[in-house]
Parts: C-alpha cells; sequence; structure tokens
C-alpha cells in the first residue's frame, strides 16, 4: 500500500526563501524528501511497536521460544491489538519491516508498505484501509504519521542546512 499526498500553498517566506537560494532548491528538494521518507519510517515503525494508545481486543498467544535458557518451550503471552483508527499492533513484525520509501528525483516521495523491492507487503498492509462488508477496519498506521508531518519544515530545514545555517 502506498499513501500520497499534495503540497497546498506554501507560505509566502518558503517562496521568499526559495528565490533566495535558488541555486540549492533542487537539492534541498531532494534533501527534504530524504528526510522526510526517513523521518516518517522511524516514527510509523516506533508508532507500531509502542503499546501506548492501543485499545483493541487482548488475545493469548502461544509462542515457542527461539533463544536462551528455554530455547524450544511454549509460553503464553498476551498481546493486546489494535482498534479501527489506530495504528496497527505489532505481533511479527512483517509489517513493520515492510515499511519503506524512496525519492524520485526532485517530483517525489513514495512512501509505504513494499516500496523496497526487497520488503513486500505482507497481506494484512490492506486493512491501512476500509474495508467494506469485511471483518477488519481501517488501521491507518501511514496516514495517522503523515498528518502530523510539515513539508515545509522538512524544506526550511534542508535549505537552512546547504545554506550552513
Amino acid at each position: 500500500m502506498i499513501v500520497s499526498g499534495t503540497i497546498e500553498g506554501p507560505s509566502e517566506k518558503t517562496f521568499r526563501k526559495i528565490e533566495a537560494e535558488a541555486e540549492n532548491f533542487r537539492q534541498a528538494l531532494r534533501q527534504t524528501f530524504f528526510f522526510m521518507g526517513k523521518t516518517l519510517k522511524t516514527k510509523t515503525r516506533k508508532a507500531i511497536t509502542s503499546k501506548k494508545g492501543k485499545t483493541g481486543h487482548v488475545y493469548f498467544i502461544k509462542r515457542t521460544v527461539k533463544s536462551g535458557k528455554n530455547k524450544g518451550a511454549a509460553v503464553r503471552r498476551r498481546h493486546r491489538a489494535s482498534a479501527p483508527g489506530e495504528t496497527h499492533a505489532n505481533l511479527s513484525g512483517k509489517l513493520r519491516d515492510s515499511i519503506g520509501w524512496q525519492v524520485h528525483g526532485t517530483n517525489s516521495l513514495e512512501f509505504g508498505y513494499g516500496v523496497e523491492p526487497s520488503k513486500p507487503a505482507p497481506e494484512h498492509a490492506s486493512i491501512e484501509f476500509e474495508h467494506n462488508g469485511q471483518k477488519a477496519n481501517a488501521r491507518p498506521s501511514l496516514r495517522n504519521n503523515i498528518e502530523g508531518s510539515s513539508f515545509e519544515t522538512f524544506f526550511e530545514k534542508a535549505l537552512d542546512k546547504l545554506a550552513g545555517k
């Protein structure tokens, strides 16, 4: 799954910076996309592994200990799932590991599940969006973390970095 968005109405301050730093503009755009992608990936992965804010059902899961003193022993542990509208809860780590991003020139940033060819999206990544008439409701992990991110903030930091500020 890939989420895309548009940037609307850059502020006057941003336009003034663009004019003043025209030679750094293309490089700043690429750096902006790079920093945004890196930040969104880190933020989303942390939100998935965080136990805070998860209010779904509690399940008991039987797991086999993979290493250490009790290797091979079966253990039961509690797992709290996410409720509709919350970021996914981490169970196997496959969804979290499939989050990736790629910068395409100065035109776009691609961010989502399975973006990196070496990390395909698992089947349950599709519940990022509403399922009409199906059992699972949306778990908008990507959207929850994109909403709080500002392109302008990242862009201004990239221009300042290029200007040596």
